[in-house]
């Protein structure tokens, strides 16, 4: 049952939700707030109980930042496993037959695991043409036990800040784990080199993004010859290999969705003058993607739910990164993580 089409910001482009038609979508629990972006209106209506299950896509985070600020659920598939046919911006090729060389991917928001794994079951596989021939059969979590679980936290990031309240979250998550039998492994703890260059992975993802997308807008400047996308394809790759080897030794990886509770609604429109005030430091807003790079970048499967609630009262979630294609995973220690609270 389709209740109708809930608010995003102009061109899905923000981590707030307000645009010229349709105006600003304010908090559930804090008008003053934003419920984050870009499916913003859609975890405003969950958290407000207006309704049961919402749909969104995520290309630097706009699934997981509303899910983070509202108190919901939410899942950023592995690529390639829900069809994005009819996702496409007007003006664009829309998708049929394979998925181009695009990292978005559409997902759900929900209040809990199980309505998220319902619209995974009901929305995941192959789209026309490849129905044809092929099936998409999700492998279960690697272990029921999390005391078979091996997890690795990330609560910092060389580009972005966390605010203490936000590293608090996902300590608190990772606690909860530990408390099951799962081994906890800190990022520091692991041996040089083992964890990719999340600096470079942040940056070789941004360019990635800001190429595709400006393709596509009227005037933009974004021209990169044949020989300088080989080489960022080429890039991208290799840092795509540095996260599958990770996801090798480790179940899931705990890290922020954003660097800080639901902020203040900012009508700045000029992204680069914008600041976001964290732990009583004034930081970049845009430098916030980089939390949302990780999975992106290597197509990843991440979900974000609730852990707890900050000082002001407003949400804070932990976002969960698996396996490519161990979906199903990642819900499975959201779960437990949420069950323990």
């Amino acid at each position: 049952v389709i209740l109708g089409k809930t608010n995003v910001p102009a061109a899905l482009a923000d981590w707030q939700t307000a645009n010229p038609i349709h105006g600003r979508t304010a908090h559930p629990h804090d008008p003053s707030c934003t419920p984050g972006g870009s499916s913003g209106g859609g975890a405003a209506a969950l958290a407000a109980g207006l309704v049961a299950l919402e749909l969104g896509s995520d290309l630097m985070g706009s699934l997981r930042v509303p899910a983070h600020f509202c108190g919901v659920w939410a899942h950023k598939p592995s690529a390639g496993i829900l069809p994005l046919r009819g996702q496409a911006f007007p003006g664009t090729p829309d998708t049929v037959g394979p998925p181009p060389d695009l990292p978005t991917v559409i997902g759900p928001l929900a209040r809990n695991a199980d309505d998220l794994l319902l619209a995974l079951d009901v929305l995941a596989g192959p789209d026309m043409p490849m129905a044809q021939a092929w099936r998409l059969d999700l492998p279960p979590p690697r272990a029921a036990d999390p005391a078979c679980w091996q997890v690795l936290v990330l609560d910092g990031h060389p580009l972005a800040a966390a605010a203490a309240e936000v590293r608090g979250a996902v300590d608190e998550a990772a606690r909860r784990l530990q408390a099951q039998g799962a081994r906890i492994v800190r990022a520091p703890e692991l041996p040089p080199g083992s964890l990719p260059d999340l600096a470079a992975l942040h940056q070789a993802y941004r360019q990635w993004v800001m190429t595709v997308l400006g393709a596509f807008e009227p005037g933009a400047s974004c021209d990169v010859s044949a020989h300088q996308w080989i080489h960022m394809g080429a890039e991208r790759g290799r840092l795509r290999a540095q996260c599958f080897a990770l996801m090798a030794r480790f179940d899931a990886v705990l890290c922020p969705a954003f660097g800080c509770a639901a902020f203040p609604h900012d009508d700045e429109p000029d992204w680069t003058k914008r600041v976001l005030r964290i732990d009583g430091q004034d930081t970049p807003y845009d430098a916030q993607g980089a939390w949302a790079s990780l999975a992106s970048l290597a197509s990843l499967p991440a979900t974000v739910a609730p852990v707890m609630q900050g000082a002001d009262g407003l949400p804070l979630g932990v976002q969960v990164i698996g396996p490519w294609l161990h979906d199903r995973g990642t819900v499975e220690v959201a779960r437990r993580i949420a069950g323990c609270a």
